[in-house]
């Protein structure tokens, strides 16, 4: 009798084992299901990441080649000189003194001429670019025209 209660005694224990190590099996799968899905993503991530890269090159390598870059430089060129014609008329609005008590009405005079002067010739610098910008605007559509009529 002593040898039946040492295999019922036996037998909880295997059956105890048994199921750990089953569980064991299940959490081991798991955490290498686990492992492999975060290096997969990781991977299609890099992937991804790669192609957007190549995507962006060849988008600026179109823009590039396109037209509308140099229409964008001439654009950006054309901004800079109004921007600093700008500058000019503020510079030239600031140069006459806010206190004229100390100044001499001779000298009043020749800043008042100065400033005049200056301003015209802001004016017309300003008028020249307008002027260039609106033929540069003219002749771009006349072209395109042409290029559309000999499409047709």
């Amino acid at each position: 009798m002593p040898s039946e209660s040492r295999i019922e005694i036996r037998l909880p224990n295997i059956d105890f084992q048994d199921n750990l190590e089953v569980e064991m099996i299940y959490i081991v799968i798991a955490l290498c299901a686990l492992v492999t899905a975060f290096f997969a993503c990781r991977y299609y991530a890099a992937k991804i990441l790669l192609v957007e890269h190549d995507i962006d090159k060849a988008i600026a390598r179109k823009f590039e080649s396109s037209g509308k870059a140099i229409e964008l430089a001439k654009l950006r060129e054309e901004n800079a000189v109004m921007r600093n014609l700008l500058l000019d008329l503020l510079e030239n609005e600031v140069a006459f003194p806010v206190q004229q008590a100390t100044v001499s009405v001779d000298d009043l005079f020749r800043m008042k001429a100065t400033k005049i002067q200056r301003y015209r010739e802001i004016l017309a610098e300003s008028r020249h670019v307008l002027q260039q910008r609106e033929a540069n605007r003219v002749s771009g559509l006349s072209s395109s025209l042409k290029s559309t009529e000999r499409r047709m």
